[in-house]
């Protein structure tokens, strides 16, 4: 009897057809192709991103792209360790939108401190505020020194829980930050700082002129 030996995946091959398909497009078309990838791909086609996940910058970029259709968080985490820093940027620009807050903790150490405002920023503008307050609690707890920084990007009842203790540390960039994006508890919070001083305190007067241009401008 002839032996059988198992088929050689067909993996390879599609994946070479789909890189010739791609090189006939544009750029934007070609991103636009690759995020269209079904969010319940099968896995004759996860064997296809897998594949390009293994080939060069060009088929690794491609393979990131289709992550914002298969929502496949794995993926980009595995991307924030890759070779290419365009990538990895790529990837870190992705992680707010595609990745629970589970498997943000986990990418803390592959985020570069550079980049972790351009995620807090992400994060707040897709409403995903799980996510920003994973990420600040990871840094929190990793004793990042910039997580103070980074507090306004944190959910109202993150900020709230943390703002009596911690305001006097925070920066005037973070108070301008703070009260652009949580106004009233900013603002509330000066308030009350300004009532409980028995005299002029210079450092409560730094922190409102901070403050006061974007409070000025949402508090009408």
């Amino acid at each position: 009897m002839t032996p059988r030996h198992p088929a050689p995946s067909a993996a390879p091959r599609e994946a070479a057809a789909l890189r010739t398909a791609l090189a006939a497009l544009t750029h934007a078309g070609r991103m636009r192709h690759m995020a269209a990838e079904p969010g319940r791909a099968g896995e004759a086609r996860r064997a296809v991103l897998a594949e390009l996940e293994r080939g060069g910058p060009f088929e690794r970029m491609m393979a990131l792209q289709a992550c914002h259709g298969t929502r496949d968080g794995e993926a980009v985490l595995r991307a924030l360790a890759d070779p290419s820093r365009r990538l990895r940027g790529r990837a870190a620009a992705m992680l707010p939108v595609l990745c629970d807050p589970a498997q943000v903790r986990r990418a803390l150490d592959l985020v570069p401190r550079r980049l972790r405002a351009d995620v807090m920023r992400r994060a707040v503008r897709h409403r995903r505020h799980e996510t920003a307050d994973a990420l600040l609690a990871a840094c929190e707890a990793a004793g990042d020194p910039g997580a103070l920084a980074l507090l306004p990007y944190g959910s109202e009842a993150f900020v709230t829980a943390r703002l009596a203790a911690r305001a006097p540390e925070i920066g005037a960039e973070g108070w301008a930050r703070l009260a652009r994006l949580h106004p009233r508890l900013a603002a509330d919070h000066l308030i009350r700082e300004a009532r409980a001083a028995a005299d002029f305190d210079p450092h409560l007067a730094h922190r409102a002129r901070a403050a006061l241009p974007a409070l000025g401008t949402i508090l009408r």
